[in-house]
């Protein structure tokens, strides 16, 4: 967040623990400092493993969430949403200045992935964890070692991966039509 933030704004914001007074702040993740500010209903509930939630207001910004990847997901999503940061590839990122006087819209949103499986066969999605988390996906090939890391938020439990090659099952559409629906 800090370095998106940086090459959007020019701003390097200082990465703090415990309360910071009458400052205006970003809170990432829960934690004491957010439980002790005028936010701290951005904490006031547990969220599924990988929901996310903005608060937005005058009073700073929060990006909460659940473990393991809610709250990086959340990064991500405020990047994206607030920021207007693009990640194209595993090498190309746009991030866009970002102007210091505009000011964004209060909000409070809260986002939970539909699927709780997610996977793109791409050599570059399976080859670059961070790409593959900036995307929100959670899975990688069952028949691979290759895991999101533990510090990304691991590897989702879930283990369903469909290759699209019916040839290999003997028989066409018409003696297995089940295969192909």
């Amino acid at each position: 967040f800090q370095r998106f933030f940086e090459q959007a704004s020019g701003v390097t914001l200082p990465i703090v623990t415990g309360g910071a007074g009458d400052k205006t702040l970003v809170y990432i993740g829960a934690g004491e400092s957010l439980a002790a500010s005028s936010l701290a209903r951005a904490a006031d509930r547990e969220y599924g493993q990988e929901e996310s939630r903005i608060l937005i207001s005058s009073d700073g910004v929060v990006i909460a969430g659940g473990r393991p990847r809610g709250v990086l997901y959340g990064v991500y999503r405020f990047l994206e949403d607030y920021l207007d940061v693009r990640f194209l590839t595993a090498d190309v990122t746009h991030v866009p200045p970002f102007p210091l006087r505009k000011r964004v819209k209060d909000v409070d949103s809260t986002y939970d992935p539909p699927f709780e499986f997610r996977f793109y066969l791409k050599p570059e999605v399976i080859d670059s964890k961070a790409f593959t988390v900036r995307r929100r996906q959670n899975g990688h090939n069952p028949n691979s070692t290759n895991n999101i890391p533990e510090s990304m938020g691991g590897t989702s439990p879930a283990k369903f991966f469909l290759h699209n090659n019916m040839g290999y099952h003997g028989g066409g559409f018409e003696e297995h039509p089940e295969y192909y629906t």
